[in-house]
Parts: structure tokens; C-alpha cells; sequence
């Protein structure tokens, strides 16, 4: 049964290299070339388009760095949320905390945005039973948007 075994990881390893080997060979063949019949049929503008497909998908947008006007940490109390329906706590806690910024970093209510880790840890211990307090810092940017992270 061992040798079975060490058969089979031999193939697989085998496959892996190959599959390795053919993507390096691609990698290193040039794009061909648009044929001569299609160049005469199409005009240049045409035969461009795909080209420029491509590259849009290659093309990552690049990253705008936030301009941090205003850093701050608070450490929210959420349970008020304990007088809520059990099953809606979690929600109820969310929308306090984003209250809770938008009237301590002067911000409209939809500029205020509360990061997936932060959530998730609202949330750790289930809907019906969130956090009862959290530490957070909250940072304001040029634009007005208010982001709240995870304090550590």
C-alpha cells in the first residue's frame, strides 16, 4: 500500500511540473500577431480594440491614499442594543456605532463607514448576543468620509 502511495505522489508531482514548465514556456512565447488576411480585412482601429481589452484586465486602478484629516479612538458603548429584540441586536449596535461617529467626527450618516473586521467583531459572538463595548479609532478624511477600524 505504501508504494501505491508514492506511485501516485510521483505521478502528481510530475503533472505539477509539467503544468509548471508549460506556463513558463507561455509565458515566454511573444503574442502573436493579428494574421495578414485579418490586418486587410479589418482597419487598424479594429484590430486595436482587443488589444486594449486585454490590457484592461491586466491593468490593476491605482490605489488613492487617503488624506487622514482628523485620528481619533473612542471606546463605544453598545449595550443599548440588550433592549432590542434578541435577534436584532447585532444590526441595532451597528447603526448606534455609526451614530455615535457621525455626532463625535461632525459627518453626514452615509459618509460613515465601518470596516469588515470591526463588524465581524461586533458580531463574533453571534446577532443575538454582540459586544457590549468596543474600541475603535476613527479617522476622517479630506473628503469627509469617516472610516472606524478595529482598535488594537
Amino acid at each position: 500500500m505504501p508504494q501505491e502511495m508514492s506511485a501516485k505522489q510521483e505521478k502528481f508531482i510530475e503533472l505539477q511540473e509539467k503544468k509548471a514548465f508549460e506556463e513558463k514556456e507561455e509565458a515566454v512565447k511573444p503574442a502573436a500577431a493579428p494574421s495578414a488576411e485579418i490586418a486587410k480585412k479589418t482597419d487598424g482601429k479594429e484590430a486595436k480594440k482587443p488589444e486594449k481589452k486585454e490590457e484592461k484586465k491586466d491593468a490593476k486602478p491605482p490605489e488613492k491614499k487617503r488624506e487622514v484629516v482628523l485620528e481619533r479612538i473612542y471606546t463605544v458603548s453598545l449595550k443599548d442594543a440588550y433592549s432590542k429584540p434578541q435577534m436584532k441586536r447585532a444590526n441595532v449596535a451597528i447603526r448606534m456605532l455609526k451614530d455615535f461617529l457621525s455626532r463625535h467626527m461632525k459627518a453626514d450618516r452615509p459618509n460613515v463607514h465601518v470596516a469588515v473586521a470591526l463588524n465581524n467583531l461586533i458580531r463574533a459572538r453571534g446577532s443575538g448576543r454582540p459586544l457590549k463595548k468596543v474600541k475603535i479609532l476613527a479617522t476622517k478624511d479630506k473628503e469627509g468620509v469617516v472610516l472606524a477600524e478595529q482598535s488594537a
